[in-house]
């Protein structure tokens, strides 16, 4: 597949980072999640480690934050208010997602914050109240995060469990 027809289907911006990225076609986890008859529908990606997974769930969320209203001048609030969530099993996870989506975002100029155990709530807190559009985070430090009112889940557009089966395994049901 050229690099034309790789990327066709995706919004420039992503395209864009994607080049930037030195990709030059896409792996097939991250071609069977752009199939159009999946579009607006519930996924359950499964591939082996290192197929681009991560991307790939990029790829679905980013033409939702494309179009996304703005606020201009909003003033900072003290509670997070972000489209997307995605709950990941333990703080490296949480943090390789938060990496990936960083770079692939960066065109659109969407914040992507990441909260996991192990690291500053008071840090956190901070970078919670600039707004980030989508927050990357294991399962407690979210709970946390909601106990103390620095996170508010009303807005959500998307939310994605990472590894969900690990998360079960580890106890995290609730």
């Amino acid at each position: 597949m050229s690099e034309l027809d790789a990327f066709s289907t995706l919004p420039a911006p992503l395209a864009d980072a994607l080049r930037k990225h030195g990709f030059s076609e896409l792996t097939p986890v991250q071609q069977a999640v752009l199939a159009p008859d999946l579009v607006g529908k519930d996924l359950r990606i499964s591939s082996r480690t290192g197929s681009g997974k991560t991307v790939a769930l990029g790829l679905v969320v980013g033409p939702l934050l494309i179009d996304r209203p703005t606020q201009p001048n909003a003033p900072a609030s003290l509670c997070a208010r972000p489209r997307v969530l995605l709950v990941a099993p333990t703080r490296e996870l949480a943090a390789q997602i938060g990496r990936e989506l960083e770079w692939l975002y960066a065109e659109l100029k969407v914040g992507v914050c990441v909260v996991t155990g192990g690291t500053s709530v008071s840090g956190e807190r901070r970078q919670l109240t600039r707004g980030p559009v989508v927050v990357v985070g294991t399962p407690g430090r979210i709970m946390d995060h909601l106990r103390r009112g620095s996170l508010d889940l009303a807005g959500l557009t998307l939310i994605v469990l990472d590894e969900a089966d690990e998360m079960l395994r580890m106890g995290f049901l609730e």
